[in-house]
């Protein structure tokens, strides 16, 4: 009988979001935003299951990505000029 842990059942599924995150966190904003707008346009009837399932995800997390980086924008435009 095998002993697996709830760690061991999710480390290659966690290793496929880690890498989701990693080119999401590293990707030129334009092409953020325009994996933003793709995501949105899969529906559950004009693509499969798992794409439909993915883009959810994948659109949740490169949204989240977004608004980061705009309050981190806002957050250094918003603070006075060195020597001033």
């Amino acid at each position: 009988m095998s002993r697996t842990t709830w760690k061991q059942r999710l480390a290659s599924f966690a290793g496929h979001v880690q890498a989701m995150y990693t080119d999401i966190t590293i990707m030129p904003d334009d092409e953020l935003r325009a994996l933003v707008a793709a995501c949105k346009r899969a529906t559950s009837t004009n693509c499969g299951w798992s794409t439909f399932r993915a883009a959810r995800v994948i659109e949740a997390e490169a949204v989240n990505e977004w608004q980061g980086r705009r309050r981190k924008r806002r957050k250094r435009s918003a603070q006075p000029a060195k020597g001033d």
